[in-house]
């Protein structure tokens, strides 16, 4: 139970983070989780004469690949089956009633009429903290420890797994046809401009690995492409502006990604491993970070290693190792992606949200 001092504040968070991870340090245990389909019958026929909205206040590259990738293509789909729902999604709220309203990252207004309201959460949860048992339910699509760590505070909690997108997964599924390039020499890094300084922390430890490996050069695909003036002085360094055409594009260079984590625990322990992730659905082996308990079910699933980059003499010797094995490099683009398709495409995402639906509405 969290001191009546330190309830609903931003300490409050961080007291109830720090017990999570005190007590599973390597992550919480998702043995007893299920990845259920949805019943396409049973789940439709819940939805039928309900109305329901999701409000994304905030157009970010979050929205972006959580909501509004995957909503109109759920609304779409459950037109093709008829079911007789209104779902929208925009940046807007009526003053009409819901019987469902998802928000995105923010405080539902009190003035909202639903039988439910649902928070979407994948971050920021700090700021949010003091605002989640006004919700009826809340949807975590980033890591177990987060949902875990909401359950604390709020009434019922979801997990819906974040997509990869169709471009990417089908640019690593012609890698996979077109067979392993053994003569890629590269490394690859991606990621946001929040994550940049962890990497140019790191740029001695890859200049090290170079001295082992030989590895041709780093590829950066993050920001707008301009080269931060601490990394500007190393030649082997190449930064290229993030999309997903250069997503695509850099990586068909690389042999290996290796992605570090951010510093701080509400950084690492609770994120995704979407970056790890990524890689794999562009068949691009990855090694990632053993803070991130998303990072490690992940690679655990494929046989592969993370790292722990606190240890360099250690890191060194895993990734060199792995560097030199291609057919264990080969084996893991191969599997890693089917892994990713199996669980992060579209369809399988939308499966999830048709039975998250059902079982909110079931509430109603």
């Amino acid at each position: 139970m969290i001191p009546r001092v330190i309830k609903n504040c931003k300490l409050a968070f961080y007291f109830s983070l720090w017990v999570l991870y005190l007590r599973y340090p390597r992550g919480v245990s998702i043995a007893d989780k299920q990845n259920i389909e949805a019943s396409p019958d049973a789940d439709f026929n819940l939805l039928t004469n309900k109305r329901i909205h999701f409000w994304v206040p905030h157009n970010t590259a979050g929205a972006q690949f959580i909501l509004w990738e995957v909503i109109p293509k759920l609304i779409d789909l459950l037109a093709e089956r008829g079911a007789n729902v209104d779902i929208t999604i925009s940046e807007s709220l009526s003053d009409h009633p819901y019987d469902l309203i998802f928000s995105f990252k923010e405080p539902c207004p009190d003035h909202i009429q639903a039988l439910r309201k649902v928070l979407v959460i994948c971050d920021e949860i700090d700021r949010l903290w003091s605002h989640l048992d006004q919700f009826d339910s809340i949807i975590c699509t980033s890591s177990y420890e987060l949902a875990e760590l909401i359950t604390s505070k709020a009434k019922e909690v979801h997990f819906v797994p974040e997509i990869e997108p169709i471009a990417l997964l089908e640019a690593g599924e012609r890698r996979v046809i077109g067979g392993w390039n053994k003569s890629a020499d590269s490394i690859f890094w991606h990621g946001g401009r929040y994550t940049l300084q962890e990497l140019v922390d790191l740029i001695p430890f890859f200049a090290r690995l170079r001295d082992v490996v030989g590895f041709g050069s780093l590829e950066i695909v993050c920001g707008d492409g301009v080269v931060p003036a601490e990394l500007a002085g190393y030649p082997w360094i190449e930064v290229t502006s993030w999309s997903r055409d250069n997503l695509v594009k850099i990586s068909e260079k690389c042999r290996l990604a290796i992605l570090p984590a951010r510093k701080s625990l509400k950084n690492s322990y609770l994120k995704p491993a979407s970056r790890v992730r990524c890689s794999y659905a562009l068949a691009l082996p990855a090694v990632g970070d053993s803070r991130v308990p998303e990072v490690v079910r992940l690679s655990s699933a494929l046989g592969m290693p993370v790292i722990d980059f606190s240890d360099e003499g250690l890191a060194i010797q895993s990734i060199a190792e792995l560097w030199r094995d291609s057919s264990k490099l080969k084996e893991a683009a191969k599997d890693g992606h089917i892994h990713v398709k199996n669980n992060h495409s579209i369809d399988a995402v939308l499966s999830v949200w048709i039975l998250t639906l059902s079982m909110l509405l079931r509430r109603v």
